[in-house]
């Protein structure tokens, strides 16, 4: 049997916020929407660590996710300098960090 990956938006911004505390740049970018990645090397991603790791605190409180229309869920957290942040969906069983909901990750660039 093929196991497969189910994971909600929580989930994947939780395991997101633990590789960006712990620096592993690859493990965080690789939970990256492709959106995101297509506009920002792994190299650049890499530099933005400690600001990410400021706005994202592993240890979150989740408040809510709530799926919107478009595969796009917003999940907002405590415990972080940013309360909110967008996933959108990856296949059919998970999902892929967007960026903060004000879509400061949007601004970057390298």
């Amino acid at each position: 049997l093929l196991y497969q990956e189910t994971r909600g938006p929580g989930e994947i911004l939780r395991q997101f916020a633990r590789a960006v505390d712990e620096g592993d740049c690859p493990a965080s970018y690789e939970l990256l929407d492709e959106s995101v990645r297509a506009r920002m090397t792994e190299e650049a991603w890499c530099g933005r660590l400690p600001q990410v790791d400021q706005q994202l605190d592993a240890d979150f409180t989740l408040e809510r996710a709530v799926l919107l229309p478009g595969d796009e869920a917003i999940v907002r957290v405590s415990n972080g300098q940013v309360d909110a942040w967008t996933l959108r969906r990856f296949g059919q069983r998970s999902w892929r960090v967007v960026g903060p909901e004000d879509g400061s990750f949007a601004a970057a660039g390298g």
